[in-house]
């Protein structure tokens, strides 16, 4: 997920956002400020002081509700001093979900929340039937929805500097008409901003290794940190946050992450959300210079399987598709957009030929959106459904196995599904997608730099904190990020070292570890362009075709169906085998008849892969309204009669003794019958249809 943000804006736009920095989390579009104020159904001040993690019934996802205190109601006053509010991803048991972007919540720091109303979808079923009369609530606008206090200055990733509590209330009871109360009724009183009680001094002496990784379970990444007064007890660690650019402190949550802590030596696994700037230890001592994070992995904090308390586990990329790893397929109205098409497909090459990570995509469409329900299949689609502010989003799906010695560092941890969805075009008023390969304009966000960003989440890769990188958080409209750098390149790598080592244990519904790409098949085996036909004459169709490109292409089988269900091959065509230009393809299927048909292609690789083309129809001749004709060499039957409302039809065989053989009612349309097991011979047939009876012969049986 990254971060976008205007960098030019029409004067109505400026006027809205005036004094604020037009930044926002990952795949997102600035939201203004009084929009999120006035279309809030409640806004409250607070702390999480609890969370656990849930499956919705609906979509199988794995959500986090949060338990919220609530010190300060600031519009649409409610007596309630707890709240609970819903965020998307977490883990629960041995499944897990990473949404990105998404709100995410701790329990480090107060925050200002932009609310919806009573959330009765995507809501934990189970507890709101032990506390009917408690809120389920999730954010309007998303992540922009939360503002974070520190030292009771806000942060909001609109502003170029955080708002003090006694300012930013000011203005929103201005906006609200209504004053901040306590759940008590009290009226709330700002608090005054609080100033760091070290004043710059530093008790952190060094830290080591600079640079270093983040979200890892790597030793060597592992940050030694050494100074004074850290105290006996194990405390925080805070690193600067990559999801906002280091504007605040953020830690990984997860005690076991402290390797070792003493007075003067700390030894910390770095949090997956650090990005490079200064460190932080226990809230009050800052570091006088910066950690650099070279990347991040994204990484799973679980007790499964066998761990006696919360810790973090990596997990693999493995064989979901017998191909080697993951298949992409297209949203039907995504397939239409042949431009958006051709961007993720530039993203997708993007990853395959750096880091090979084994990713393909299906010429096959669905009609689902990845919102619908987990359903096993990777699904890249355009969703009008996002909230208000995200452009793009990616949602990874993992499950976790263990069994026997396959558990604590072993337990194997795998991405299930992962799911890619945009904004529709425009995603912005006043913002279209900019699809390439020409570089986006000042009124264009990057469709293919959103889809790299995207895909390195789905790779396994969270942020970091660095200008022009593919994974920082942050890109403005008019910019692309297109490019890998060398750090997303090492990160990818690492990733595939163990995602494609021998796994202790083989999942059900895995293959095996995911089977690295090569510079040779890393590229996509075909770019198919356009698939069209026509109907020629009475009795034959043309079918055409274009590839834009061809990397090992053997050939395409033109398939064809009555039903667009079940499909024969007619005829194979040879490919080019190679190729960096467009190449026009044409067939004539001469034994169509007047029939209506569904035709599509199974285009197949020099190494035996498979992929098909979208589905078209072509209508039959209109005069025709019935006809009895034979195929495969006289094993059978073809008849085909004319949707006419209120007719039905039958077919009447006899031999040449006049003994029936077979009598058989029929569906309009196009009807195959197998012959079974006739002697070779002449038949002859009556067809009742529409009050008439079409008769002739036919050559029936096996020789």
């Amino acid at each position: 997920m990254k971060l976008f943000y205007p960098a030019r804006l029409s004067l109505f736009i400026l006027l809205l956002l005036a004094g604020i920095n037009v930044c926002s989390q990952c795949s997102m579009y600035p939201v203004p400020f009084e929009q999120r104020v006035n279309q809030a159904a409640y806004i409250v001040q607070g702390k999480v002081t609890e969370q656990h993690c849930y499956i919705d019934r609906a979509t199988g996802y794995v959500n986090t509700l949060n338990k919220f205190r609530v010190s300060a109601w600031l519009k649409n006053y409610s007596a309630d001093e707890y709240i609970y509010i819903i965020t998307l991803g977490g883990v629960y048991g041995d499944k897990a979900m990473v949404v990105t972007p998404a709100l995410q919540l701790d329990t480090h720091h107060e925050y200002l929340l932009m609310l919806e109303a009573d959330k009765h979808v995507l809501d934990d079923e189970q507890f709101r039937a032990l506390h009917p009369s408690a809120m389920q609530l999730m954010t309007y606008a998303d992540a922009q929805g939360s503002l974070t206090n520190e030292n009771n200055l806000y942060h909001d990733l609109y502003y170029k500097t955080p708002r003090p509590e006694t300012k930013l209330f000011a203005e929103i009871s201005r906006m609200t008409g209504q004053s901040a109360v306590k759940p008590s009724g009290e009226p709330f009183v700002p608090r005054e901003v609080i100033q760091p009680a070290n004043n710059g001094i530093t008790a952190i002496s060094s830290f080591s290794p600079n640079p270093t990784n983040a979200g890892t379970i790597v030793a060597g990444d592992q940050l030694t940190i050494t100074g004074s007064g850290f105290g006996a007890a194990a405390g925080t660690v805070f690193y600067s946050n990559a999801n906002d650019g280091g504007a605040t402190f953020t830690a990984s949550g997860v005690a076991s992450d402290n390797v070792s802590w003493a007075d003067a030596t700390i030894v910390n696994k770095v949090a997956v959300v650090a990005g490079t700037g200064p460190i932080n230890v226990n809230g009050a001592m800052t570091s006088g210079t910066n950690l650099t994070v070279t990347y991040s992995h994204l990484a799973i904090n679980s007790t499964f399987s066998g761990f006696g308390s919360t810790t973090r586990q990596r997990y693999y990329l493995v064989n979901k598709n017998s191909l080697g790893g993951y298949t992409f397929i297209y949203n039907t109205s995504f397939a239409g957009n042949t431009a958006a098409v051709a961007a993720f497909e530039r993203s997708l090459l993007t990853w395959r030929c750096n880091t090979f990570v084994n990713f393909w995509r299906d010429n096959t469409t669905t009609s689902s959106i990845a919102t619908a329900a987990l359903d096993g299949t990777n699904i890249v689609t355009f969703d009008a459904s996002l909230p208000v502010g995200v452009l793009g989003r990616a949602t990874s799906h993992f499950s976790g196995s263990a069994t026997g010695g396959c558990n604590l560092a072993n337990t194997v941890w795998y991405t299930n599904e992962i799911d890619v969805q945009f904004a529709p075009d425009p995603p912005v008023a006043g913002f279209t997608w900019q699809y390439g390969p020409a570089l986006p304009s000042g009124a264009q966000y990057d469709m293919e730099s959103v889809a790299t960003h995207e895909l390195g989440h789905a790779h396994g890769l969270g942020h970091v904190i660095a200008a022009g990188d593919v994974m920082h958080y942050a890109l403005s409209n008019g910019s692309a990020i297109r490019t890998l750098n060398g750090n997303n390149i090492t990160a990818g790598t690492v990733k595939m070292a163990y995602s494609t080592a021998p796994l202790c244990l083989t999942p059900s519904g895995v293959t095996g570890p995911m089977a690295a790409l090569t510079a040779v098949s890393c590229v996509l085996p075909l770019q198919l362009a356009d698939f069209w036909g026509e109907r020629k004459n009475e009795s034959a169709n043309t079918l055409r075709w274009i590839t834009d490109r061809e990397v090992g292409n053997s050939g395409f089988y033109l398939q064809r169906s009555t039903d667009g269900i079940h499909f024969n091959s007619i005829a194979f065509i040879a490919g080019t085998g190679n190729s960096n230009q467009p190449k026009q393809y044409e067939y004539a299927d001469i034994q169509a008849g007047p029939f209506p048909w569904y035709y599509r292609l199974r285009q197949v690789d020099m190494g035996g892969q498979t992929t098909y083309s979208k589905t078209i129809f072509l209508d039959g001749d209109d005069r025709i309204t019935a006809r009895v004709w034979t195929k495969d060499a006289g094993r059978t039957i073809n008849v085909f009669t004319k949707d006419i409302p209120g007719t039905s039809s039958a077919l009447r065989i006899v031999n040449a003794l006049g003994q029936q053989v077979l009598n058989q009612k029929l569906n309009n349309g196009n009807t195959e019958i197998p012959v079974g097991p006739l002697t070779h011979g002449v038949y002859y047939y009556q067809l009742h249809f529409n009050g008439r009876i079409y008769s002739g012969k036919l050559l029936l049986g096996t020789q």
